[in-house]
């Protein structure tokens, strides 16, 4: 990759980190996967319905098949939503410098 002044980059050993919000409401409805004893069986199951969700997105923003195709069960992490009050506790602690 070639950038400002002529110097090149490589990313022969770099991750690349793609976010989305597709399969969002997948991970909204579903009750906390990472708790109970079928943990790694429940989280295997909500990658698959990402997965899933993922390949059924149309319209513009679409997701391309070349990339769809790169994409394995085992690469998807899904994350919760942050509370409110963690929401406002980083809020809070972002804004004290400013005092």
């Amino acid at each position: 990759m070639a950038v400002l002044l002529n110097k090149r980059y490589r990313f022969k050993n770099a991750y690349i980190v793609f976010t989305t919000n597709a399969g969002s409401e997948i991970i909204t409805k579903s009750n906390d996967v990472y708790a109970g004893s079928d943990r790694n069986a429940n989280v295997y199951n909500l990658r698959t319905q990402i997965k899933a969700s993922l390949e059924k997105t149309t319209g513009v923003g679409k997701f391309p098949p070349e990339l769809l195709g790169r994409i394995g069960i085992d690469n998807i992490i899904p994350f919760k939503a942050i509370s409110h009050a963690t929401a406002r506790k980083i809020y809070e602690s972002l804004f004290k410098s400013f005092e």
